[in-house]
This record gives C-alpha cells, structure tokens and sequence, in this order.
C-alpha cells in the first residue's frame, strides 16, 4: 500500500442544561461522520477504502454508509468505482434499506471535465428493493471561471425518471460562486 492514511471526521455536544432538563433528555450527544482507512495499490491505480464513507458520485446521491469501496483507474482517464455496504442513517429521516451496492464507470479527460454512467441498488433484503437507479452525469469547463455539469437518473423500481439536472456555475473569483 502507498499513501495510506486513516480519516475521522465527526462532532459532538454537551448540553449543560439551563432552568429545566435538555431538550431531548440527553445531555450529550455525538455523531460520526466518516472514519475509514484507506491504501493505494498499484501505482496509484487502486485505491481502496474501509469504513464509514460518504459516496458522491453519479447516482449514489451522497450515500453515507459503512462498508468498502474500490476505485480503479484503469487508463487514459477511464476508471471504475464499486463500493458496498449498510446505510447509515441519520438522526430524523426515514431508514432506506439495510444493505447498498453501486458502480459507476468514467471517463475524466481532466481534472476539470468528466462524464460518468452508474447503477445504485438499496434494500431492505434481497427481495425488497427499495431504491434502484441507473443515471448519467457529466461536468465540463470549457472556461475557468464557467463550469458546466448535470445528471439524469432513472428509478427502476418506479419505472420513471427520479431527477434530473443541468446547471451553469460562474465563479468570477475564486471564493465566490453563481449557480
């Protein structure tokens, strides 16, 4: 393994209480957003990642979940991406399934263009599906400060297109963005 490196982020809080009890009967509170390990193999060309993870690419949707994840870059710009594992859920929002599974293959022409085609499947058990979906997206900047990207994703489980989006994004300088 070259550039391994392990990466925790999460928060916490202590509510000292005032007048009456917390809010919430709890007194301290905490979540961990990411904590993973994660090595390079290969030159560089295989990176994988054990742990809790967030996953942003094509139709994952910002997927945090715990479980593995592998990164390939295979040549010329053209990679693939597979990762799995259990969702995590957060505090206030419905859980979606017990078990993740996605892949997604690119091709990056550079650091600043990309396009990418991708297949996410979320379930309760292996008989109950509860979120599939197959999608495209791309990024292009054909000048610095204007970037150009969407996606489009389409529900299997539904039958229909579940979201899809275009955008221009201007940054005339860079701590300031327009989209």
């Amino acid at each position: 393994f070259s550039d391994l490196k392990l990466v925790v982020s999460g928060w916490g809080a202590v509510d000292p209480g005032g007048p009456g009890e917390p809010r919430d009967g709890r007194q301290l509170s905490a979540d961990l957003d990411v904590a993973f390990a994660e090595g390079k193999l290969f030159d560089r060309h295989l990176t994988l990642r054990a742990g809790r993870q967030l996953w942003i690419g094509g139709s994952a949707r910002n997927a945090q979940f715990d479980g593995l994840s592998a990164d390939l870059r295979v040549f010329a710009g053209l990679g693939l991406s597979v990762w799995g594992g259990s969702p995590v859920t957060p505090r206030f929002v419905t859980p979606l399934g017990d078990m993740l599974v996605g892949t997604r293959i690119f091709w990056r022409h550079s650091f600043d263009s990309e396009i990418g085609a991708s297949f996410v499947h979320v379930a309760k058990s292996f008989d109950q599906v509860t979120r599939q979906e197959v999608g495209v997206d791309a990024r292009w900047v054909p000048v610095d400060p204007i970037a150009i990207g969407g996606y489009a994703f389409f529900s299997t489980v539904e039958a229909r297109m579940a979201e899809a989006d275009l955008g221009v994004q201007w940054r005339p300088v860079r701590p300031f963005e327009m989209l």
